[in-house]
């Protein structure tokens, strides 16, 4: 994640957060800040801002990230809808930037930890959602993972047997709304026939854990 990017994120973070929730949160995800975020009485969001940009790849700090630039996304949709057209000037520049600032943590080169102990919560919440999906969304994720991206037309065709059994007139947008673990694949147009054209791949950040699942289980 580009270093300049750290300014903007000290920016959208003091206008929709609170310190205190800031820490609640940090404590959360085991965040230990490597810098001193208080001077005096005030409450440094630059720093915060650069440990999370430059430490992407330690510990729990893309995870935070994430959270944090998901519920900005959310606090900046409800102040434009709620706020006065004179006084929403703010908020509209600030969507601009979540955005941009989303865009450049979803980019492939960003580096993630990935956490393969049994005793880290991420990997035991992928395994244990996982575990309890029904035999037909556990091979839907098992075609992601082979093909990369599918439709959910040829997802169907490729369960066969196991689809008609269960009688399945649909199976990724379920499994999408279910679990989280599958999404679709960025940057698709509109499209009016969706089960045809619209392709569902794993969120990249859990790929590895559903790969480990899957290796695992054989």
């Amino acid at each position: 994640m580009d270093r300049s990017l750290i300014p903007v994120l000290a920016e959208v973070l003091e206008l929709y957060y609170d310190y205190i929730e800031l820490m609640e949160l940090a404590s959360i995800f085991e965040i230990t800040w490597t810098f001193e975020i208080f001077a005096g009485s005030q409450f440094r969001w630059l720093r915060v801002a650069r440990q999370l940009v430059e430490q992407i790849d330690r510990g729990n700090h893309h995870a935070m990230l994430e959270a944090l630039l998901d519920a900005l996304e959310q606090r900046n949709m409800t102040a434009i809808a709620r706020t006065d057209w004179e006084r929403r000037d703010a908020h509209e520049t600030a969507r601009g930037k979540i955005e941009k600032l989303i865009a450049a943590l979803r980019e492939p080169g960003i580096a993630r930890e990935i956490v393969v102990a049994e005793n880290k919560p991420r990997w035991k919440l992928v395994r244990d959602e996982i575990s309890k999906l029904p035999e037909y969304n556990r091979e839907g994720l098992r075609l992601l993972l082979e093909y990369s991206s599918l439709t959910d037309y040829t997802a169907l065709q490729k369960l066969g047997q196991l689809a008609r059994q269960n009688s399945l007139a649909s199976v990724l947008p379920g499994l999408q709304n279910q679990t989280g673990l599958i999404r679709p694949v960025p940057g698709q147009p509109a499209s009016r026939q969706p089960e045809y054209e619209l392709h569902f791949e794993i969120a990249p950040e859990l790929r590895p854990f559903v790969e480990r699942y899957f290796n695992e289980m054989q």
